[in-house]
Parts: structure tokens; C-alpha cells; sequence
């Protein structure tokens, strides 16, 4: 009788000293193009990207071009902080992504590696593929030693849960990660310092962040790629709560998400989670901010990621609407 494969099974890893390289590879039951999004996309590497378990990336950014750089900071459970970088050698969606890698402390930064990753449709899902090539053999086997087979079977395993709570739509509605986006933009008479702050402040959020006739709550702000963002929304105007009513929804309701992108008075992204709407699984959606200064003062520009159909869509776009409208009058 054949012993059932356990989860580190799932994960080839070979190395070959003569070609100087580590190969990776394994099966996921998801789409080259989600792949290629989970491995490049903030918002997903916060969830999964590292090494040891309890791990969390504190710092995640992406310039995803030829020429771009990448820089991640992982921090352990016991609060050390270990820091990557790269720089993008090829990007090529959905089925090759080439990129350069060091561990940037004193004694391994200058030892640089190249990893070149593929993304083949197979069976219906994807087989990940990812090739590090090293510029000695003492540097594969110093690599080797130091417990990176582990942290990236780990990783990976990480991975593929997070593919499994991004699932493709259900029969109950959940919505796809390839939903679209649309986008919003407003000039403000203010300075970008002020603007940001009311965006990433409790005091600031509670003075406008809802709808007409809301008001928020903040409960948790920690404003770092990873952190947490939760806030109580609650209806006042007694129409609004007739309607909430009505829809099968309450007055207040609790939303929570999860920072995916922080570059103070430039750009903020962040993920919230669409668990409030009856019938339809929660799924997550993505919201952008940029603030562009201008000579009059800033210009904010909103991109967000469609909700699971129009006519959530519509509500949410004619959310911020409302808010930005209550942003200027703020300002």
C-alpha cells in the first residue's frame, strides 16, 4: 500500500553542485496567470513569502519591470528582521519572471544569486519551477546549510493555502481576483502631509472616512505592509438604516484588512475583506491610493478592484464618491 504524500512531498528540491543550482518545483492547482499574480502582487507575497512559520513581511515592495527593484524584510517570531533584495532581470506575465536575489546583511549581500522562475499550465493547474543559480559551489553549499530547503518548502506550502482562500468563484458568488478595476481622482487645496495623515491616522479616518450619513470607528491602524486595518461602520440617518434593513444587512458593521503597500506621502494600498454581503463568501478587495503633490496642492488618485458584481460596484464607487466628498470639505 502506497504511503499518501504529505505536504512537503508535494515539493521536489535538487541540487546539482556540477550546474551550481537549486531546483524547485511543484504543482498547484491554480491558473499560470494567479501564480504569476501570488508571486508578484504585494498584496498576496504578504501572506505567504518567507521562511520559518510565524514569519511576516514588514516591508514588501515591488517594482515589477526590467531594470526594477525588489526589497522584502521578513520578520521572524522573536522580532528579528532579515533583509532581501533584487533587481528584475526579465518579467514576462504569465510564464517567466527572472530576477536576482541576496540576503542583504554584512557577509552574504555581495554573494548574489539569479533565480529564474516558470510558470507551465499542467493538468489543469500550474507547475512552478524555480531554478537559483549560484556564482560558486561554496556559496550552494553555505545556502543549502542554512536551512533554506526548509523555509522554502514551508513557504510554498504557505503558498498554496493562500491560492486555496483565493479561490475562483463559487456557486454562492465569490469573486475572482481578475475582477478589473476602476479608478477616481480629486485635486485637494491642502499639502500632501496633511492629506496623507488624515488617511493613515484613527483621529484622521474617524473625521471622514463612510458614506453620507456614517460614521467610523477605528479599532486597529498599524500602518506597515502587513498591518492590520479595522474599523466599526455605523448608519445614523434612520432612511439608511431602513435601507440596510431592507438589504438584510445591520446598522454597524465591522470591516477589517490588511495593509499591503506603505510609502509615506506617496503611495497605500490596502486589502479589505467583502464579508458583509448576504449570500456571497467573503472574498477580498483591493484598494490603491496614490497622492501626487501638485503646485496647488496634491492630487490623490483612488484605484479600486471591482466588487463581485455591477451593482456592488456601482455602491462601492459611489461610496468613495461620497467620502472624498467629505475628504475636501474637511480640507
Amino acid at each position: 500500500m502506497r504511503r499518501a504524500k504529505s505536504a512537503e512531498d508535494l515539493t521536489t528540491f535538487r541540487v546539482d553542485t556540477r550546474e551550481r543550482t537549486i531546483v524547485m518545483t511543484r504543482v498547484f492547482n491554480a491558473p499560470p496567470q494567479r501564480l504569476f499574480d501570488a508571486s508578484t502582487r504585494p498584496e498576496h507575497l504578504i501572506h505567504w513569502w518567507g521562511g520559518a512559520e510565524g514569519s511576516q513581511l514588514v516591508v514588501c515592495e515591488v517594482d515589477l519591470r526590467p531594470g526594477g527593484a525588489w526589497r522584502f524584510v521578513e520578520r521572524s517570531s522573536d522580532g528579528h528582521e532579515y533583509p532581501f533584495k533584487g533587481i528584475y532581470l526579465e518579467v514576462d506575465p504569465p510564464s517567466r519572471l527572472v530576477s536576482t536575489f541576496a540576503f542583504d546583511v554584512k557577509g552574504w549581500s555581495d554573494r548574489e544569486v539569479t533565480v529564474t522562475t516558470t510558470f507551465e499550465a499542467w493538468n489543469g493547474g500550474t507547475k512552478l519551477t524555480n531554478t537559483t543559480v549560484f556564482g560558486s559551489v561554496k556559496d550552494l553549499k553555505e545556502f543549502a546549510k542554512s536551512g533554506m530547503e526548509r523555509g522554502a518548502r514551508q513557504s510554498w506550502e504557505r503558498l498554496a493555502a493562500h491560492l486555496g482562500v483565493s479561490s475562483e468563484a463559487s456557486s454562492k458568488g465569490s469573486a475572482r481576483s481578475s475582477r478589473g478595476e476602476l479608478r477616481l481622482e480629486r485635486t485637494f487645496k491642502a499639502p500632501v502631509e496633511r492629506v496623507w495623515e488624515l488617511f493613515t491616522t484613527k483621529e484622521g479616518l474617524e473625521s471622514w472616512w463612510g458614506p453620507d450619513g456614517f460614521t467610523t470607528s477605528v479599532k486597529k491602524l498599524s500602518l506597515r505592509p502587513g498591518g492590520p486595518i479595522e474599523y466599526v461602520m455605523t448608519a445614523r440617518a434612520a432612511e439608511l438604516i431602513q435601507g440596510l434593513k431592507k438589504m438584510g444587512m445591520p446598522a454597524s458593521s465591522e470591516a477589517r484588512g490588511t495593509f499591503v503597500e506603505v510609502v509615506p506621502r506617496s503611495r497605500l494600498a490596502f486589502s479589505m475583506v467583502a464579508d458583509f454581503i448576504p449570500g456571497t463568501d467573503p472574498y477580498e478587495v483591493l484598494q490603491r491610493v496614490e497622492f501626487h503633490p501638485t503646485r496647488a496642492g496634491v492630487r490623490l488618485v483612488v484605484t479600486l478592484e471591482r466588487m463581485h458584481n455591477q451593482q456592488w460596484t456601482e455602491r462601492s464607487e459611489i461610496g468613495w464618491k461620497m467620502q472624498l466628498r467629505r475628504l475636501a470639505a474637511l480640507l
